[in-house]
């Protein structure tokens, strides 16, 4: 039965007035990005409407600007025209006036015998509406005879800009190379159902993609999302603002080469084979290659060009709301510039970084549960001013690095900022490593440390000022460090006897603060403004006092006569250590200032045991 449609609301036809969508997306930080969709246009030109009924290649069209030949049907002027039936063929649209094209999908089936099922070649606008309660099926051909262009490339190709909506189901095979393919601006929005399984790329909107309020399934062996126009600054930028995102992909969930900006939504990728079968591959970050084969950039470049990320971008990424879950067997989250994090909730599985940014990553808020990856938190400069943040890693919870410094054992000029939030790492390399300087102004961070000497709960080549929060960092005691204290905070130095739990208490035996970890720990940190100048503190391991500490410095230590030898800790003037490689002298007795190691000035710590470099085997 045929479909009458002689208009389409308002709200479908809101695409093109000479706004530019990837200009759109730059801005939406500052405004709600479906109210800058919905003023996009203000009115659009329909110049008519055909019924369009298909059997195989008999097709009934009684409209002048219809034409067809076998089982192609072109379309040659603006109005709107609606399919129904089965086809053995393809739409074409070739409509150089202006005005929009309307195709209506009101249960149309089309098997391509060539190329692309709908091709649309020139319009000024098209606006793919899938009819309320329809069901439709576009399937293109397994071999294409391109263009001199190299066009068609996908199931549904549209060389000019693109709208698809519509509270129907659209479901799409690209048998050929991608899905749905726009070669300028495309935006899915108000659909009920879309799914998209390709050889390759699942949808593409070359100069933007915008999806807002749409149910999405993409399986696909190449990129899911995808939008790659490199040619201009204000292209190439993915927005999603709302609506269901299911993405299945072999290589990237989401790819832009601008900006990926996250504003809303539920939106699930697998990347690749997922974080379980992943082999660690070094991004010449300086991590261990002790997971699977550890490899350089230069190496990973030679050896596969295979990207499978969950979220990527050669500019920025920025998430300012939604539910985020990525299992990816590469980087979850990987910017060749920034990163940025205003609200969310997000799920993570990486089979490498969870979240990597080559210059910067600043999380503001939200809330991210990396249940596991090889390292958590990557940049140049990481900031974290808020949020509750679990990290679970194979190496490093959070490293701080210059990626244009290979190896170094002098700050490269990363630098690591705590000023809020809440973070819980468990790393089997260390708790938090900066290859520059760390500052902690505010928040609460516990690290569950490695249990190796060759890492520890805190690692930095620079200094570690802590003005602010509350730190408690369990570890070994083999690469141990200590942050230099403040007028504001003071720190305690606990060497453990390996039990599970360390209680503090004041001098009524309240508990100030509990570290428990399931795993062994020969040292722990604790740092807060909890500690006061000329109080006396008793520290327990389970129902044992193992010390008791006056704060009279701004560092104390307890129980150093258990330490066995391995790294000594920093003063609490934060200097560095000029002795690398020396064995320690004694151990200051507990509650007493370092000031002098085996000879050494104050301050002048040994890196480690006899030839043992900064950082542990393998760098940072």
């Amino acid at each position: 039965m045929k479909k009458h449609i002689s208009c389409i609301p308002l709200a479908a036809l809101m695409v093109f007035s000479g706004c530019n969508k990837s200009e759109i997306s730059s801005e939406m930080t500052d405004s709600n990005a479906e109210e800058t969709a919905t003023t996009a246009v203000s009115s659009a030109s329909v110049a008519g409407s055909a019924d369009i009924l298909c059997d195989g290649t008999n097709i009934n069209a009684n409209d002048a600007s219809v034409k067809t030949e076998g089982g192609t049907i072109t379309i040659t002027k603006p109005g709107t025209y609606s399919f129904t039936g089965n086809l053995t063929g393809s739409i074409v649209v070739n409509s150089p006036e202006k005005g929009d094209v309307v195709i209506v999908l009101n249960g149309l089936s089309i098997q391509a015998d060539q190329n692309a099922g709908i091709f649309i070649q020139e319009a000024d606008n098209t606006i793919l509406e899938i009819a309320e309660g329809s069901e439709n099926v576009i399937t293109d051909a397994t071999e294409y005879v391109l263009n001199e262009d190299g066009d068609p490339t996908a199931a549904i190709f549209c060389k000019d800009d693109l709208v698809i909506q519509g509270k129907g189901k659209l479901i799409v095979n690209g048998n050929y190379n991608d899905g749905i393919t726009c070669k300028d601006d495309l935006k899915i929005i108000d659909t009920t159902t879309i799914e998209v399984n390709a050889k390759d790329d699942g949808i593409i909107g070359k100069d933007s993609l915008y999806i807002s309020n749409a149910n999405i399934k993409i399986s696909c062996e190449g990129d899911a999302l995808k939008a790659s126009n490199d040619t201009d600054e204000n292209k190439g930028t993915i927005s999603i603002d709302s609506g269901t995102v299911e993405i299945h992909a072999g290589d990237d969930g989401i790819q832009s080469v601008s900006a990926a900006l996250i504003y809303g939504g539920d939106i699930t990728i697998f990347a690749g084979e997922g974080a379980a079968t992943a082999g660690h591959k070094d991004n010449g970050f300086g991590g261990f290659a002790q997971w699977g084969q550890g490899r350089n950039d230069d190496q990973n470049e030679e050896e596969s060009s295979e990207s499978q990320k969950g979220i990527t971008s050669d500019k920025s990424i920025e998430v300012h709301g939604g539910t985020i879950t990525i299992d990816s067997t590469d980087d979850a989250f990987n910017s060749a510039g920034t990163i940025v994090i205003e609200e969310g909730t997000m799920v993570i599985s990486a089979g490498d970084d969870a979240f990597h940014a080559d210059q910067q990553l600043m999380i503001n808020n939200g809330n991210i549960d990396i249940q596991t990856c090889y390292e958590g938190l990557e940049s140049l400069e990481v900031t974290v001013n808020g949020g509750e943040i679990s990290i679970v890693a194979l190496d490093d919870g959070i490293n701080a690095s210059n990626p244009d410094v290979k190896e170094s054992m002098m700050s490269d000029g990363s630098v690591l900022n705590i000023n809020g939030g809440s973070l819980s790492i468990d790393a089997d390399g260390d708790g938090f490593d900066s290859n520059g300087d760390v500052y902690m102004t505010g928040g609460a961070v516990t690290v569950y440390g490695p249990e190796n000497n060759g890492n520890g709960a805190m690692d930095y080549a620079g200094s570690f000022t802590i003005t602010g929060g509350t730190l408690l960092a369990g570890g070994s005691t083999g690469m141990l460090q200590v942050p230099a204290g403040s007028d504001q905070v003071y720190v305690l130095s606990i060497v453990t006897n390996g039990g599970s739990t360390i209680s503090i208490q004041d001098a009524s035996g309240n508990d100030i603060a509990t570290y428990t970890s399931k795993k062994k720990f020969g040292s722990l940190v604790y740092a807060s403004d909890a500690l006061k100048e000329g109080e006396t503190y008793a520290v327990y391991e389970g129902d044992t006092e193992i010390g008791e500490v006056t704060i009279s410095d701004r560092t104390s230590y307890i129980n150093t006569s258990a330490m066995q030898g391995g790294m000594r800790p920093q003063d609490d003037r934060g200097q560095r250590p000029d002795g690398q490689g020396q064995m320690p002298g004694d151990m200051p007795a507990d509650g007493e200032r370092p000031d002098d190691f085996g000879g050494q000035g104050q301050g002048d710590m040994p890196h480690g045991g006899p030839g043992a470099p900064f950082g542990g085997p393998g760098g940072r």
